[in-house]
């Protein structure tokens, strides 16, 4: 009897054995593969998911130039074309505070935020150069061109739709161009917008301006210089780079522009906010060098000293 028990045991205990194997075989066969793109093939096309993953959107490449609000964001996109390119915002109507654009980049692309909305576009080059100053609507000076006077030196306008690219020609006059209207610095970009044959303006574009005189720069001189206006130009507010490290700094009035020449490893930590905090969502402190010039893209409001 314990001949036969025992073999009883043993065979229970393979075919128990068997099992468990085939239980690993089957949840190993069971594991998600990972993700691979989709095989490359013509047109343009968007994804729900990362690396092509998800529900697909086939884009209609001859239809160029109407902007296009998905129901649900997208996350990744392959395209092959020429010579159409794709412009894919994060916000709808082919707005936002993020745009990728198709051209030169790799035909399969992870996004890093959930964009809303695009539009089909063709290669498009600047007009060419003026002597004046032109604000466009779109890109690579596209669109009805608004013409600026230069000679209306300090009065701003506010324009009916934002410039994404201008133009400026001449040598003796800049535009400082604004993302808010009234030429507001509460909160949006600043630019500016010297000599040059064309330039695109970052998303969400400018939405008014005014002329300034072109302004070099202040000489160099030794210490830390904050300025009220672009290129060293305004009222100067000169930071006591001896004080203590961390200390936030409020300033009595905004600043657009600074300088820095110290000797040592101390920069500067400036912000959008008061008491060293950010009015622009996902914007930290704007650090300088130890020599550094130059203007800044949003007014800085409060500062602190921080030794590297």
């Amino acid at each position: 009897m314990s001949n036969r028990w025992t073999g009883l045991r043993r065979a229970a205990a393979a075919t128990m054995a068997a099992a468990l194997i085939g239980l690993g075989a089957g949840t190993a066969n069971a594991a998600p593969k990972p993700l691979e793109w989709p095989p490359v093939q013509p047109g343009a096309y968007l994804y729900t998911g990362v690396m092509g993953s998800g529900t697909v959107t086939q884009v209609d490449l001859d239809d160029v130039g109407t902007c296009h609000t998905l129901d649900t964001p997208v996350l990744s996109s392959q395209i092959v074309s020429d010579p159409e390119m794709l412009n894919i915002w994060n916000g709808p109507d082919c707005t936002g505070s993020q745009m990728f654009n198709s051209a030169g980049k790799p035909t399969n692309m992870s996004f890093q935020y959930a964009m809303w909305s695009y539009r089909v576009v063709l290669p498009a080059y600047f007009p060419p150069p003026t002597d004046g100053a032109v604000l466009y609507p779109a890109e690579q000076g596209q669109g009805p061109a608004t013409e600026v006077d230069l000679d209306d030196v300090g009065t701003c306008h506010t324009l009916a739709a934002p410039a994404l690219s201008y133009q400026n020609g001449a040598d003796s006059a800049d535009m400082e161009l604004f993302a808010e209207a009234g030429c507001g610095i509460e909160s949006g970009r600043v630019w500016r917008a010297g000599e040059t044959t064309g330039r695109n303006l970052e998303i969400p574009g400018a939405l008014s301006y005014r002329v300034v005189p072109a302004a070099d720069w202040p000489a160099f001189k030794e210490g830390a210089y904050l300025y009220s206006g672009t290129n060293g130009t305004g009222t100067e507010t000169e930071v006591d780079i001896h004080a203590d490290p961390g200390t936030c700094h409020t300033l009595a009035a905004p600043v657009l522009s600074d300088m820095v020449v110290v000797e040592g490893n101390t920069h500067l930590e400036l912000f959008t906010g008061t008491d060293c905090t950010s009015r622009v969502p996902g914007l930290s402190g704007w650090r300088t060098g130890t020599l550094a010039m130059g203007n800044f893209s949003w007014a800085m409001r409060s500062y602190r000293l921080i030794p590297l």
